[in-house]
């Protein structure tokens, strides 16, 4: 797998572990799609809004139980802190161009979100390529 992706897997984690926005946000799309956890459907916004959301998400004070870096994707398994009532794995999968993240989207099953990181080469070209992203 290239380079590039277990270096955006390591920043994704460090970013998440920290709930640090910043550091989130610099590896954002501007244009980038992703879903609200919990959501059915998409929405395009702001890479902002988006690192905003995510880290305000229950998923917010995790542990990253597992970590997959695919040709185009990130896997991280995020299970919330031991304070919070709701005990589930959430599978966050990146959907990325090797230079950012282009797509998000949040899936409650582990070989639902690996099978979508490996076929997810459309997502990872889809919002930086696209009209000169």
């Amino acid at each position: 797998m290239p380079t590039g992706s277990r270096s955006l897997a390591t920043q994704l984690r460090t970013a998440q572990l920290l709930g640090d926005c910043d550091i989130l946000v610099a590896l954002i799309h501007p244009r980038v799609h992703w879903h609200r956890p919990g959501a059915t459907t998409g929405i395009r916004g702001s890479r902002d809004e988006a690192a905003r959301c995510l880290l305000a998400a229950p998923t917010t004070g995790v542990t990253v139980e597992e970590t997959f870096a695919f040709p185009a994707a990130v896997v991280l398994a995020l299970r919330p802190s031991q304070d919070c009532a709701d005990d589930v794995v959430v599978y966050r999968v990146y959907h990325h161009n090797l230079a950012l993240v282009t797509a998000i989207h949040d899936y409650s099953g582990r070989a639902n979100a690996l099978k979508a990181a490996e076929q997810g080469s459309s997502y990872a070209c889809y919002g930086a390529l696209r009209a000169g992203g």
